[in-house]
């Protein structure tokens, strides 16, 4: 499996001689070393969605006096999850 990667990426670099395909191989070059800083700030942002998420559901239990603040926030977490992954 890690070999075939290899040669995958090495054909994909190959593919350089033609002049018309290296500025698209050098921008996708460039969109995968950016990857990893995309991917970290889509993770925080996510983070701190679920956390508002949280505080918003904690306040309306509350209004509605089902609760008594200990509204758990793994509960939540997963509801949300379920809910993105299952549609």
């Amino acid at each position: 499996m890690v070999s075939t990667g290899f040669i995958l990426i090495r054909g994909f670099f190959v593919m350089r001689v033609f002049s018309s395909l290296r500025p698209l191989i050098r921008m996708i070059k460039e969109v995968v070393k950016e990857l990893g800083s995309f991917t970290i700030l889509l993770g925080i942002s996510l983070f701190f969605f679920s956390v508002i998420t949280f505080m918003m559901f904690r306040s309306v239990e509350q209004l509605k006096g089902k609760t008594t603040g200990k509204v758990k926030y793994f509960a939540i977490a997963q509801d949300q999850i379920n809910l993105l992954a299952g549609g």
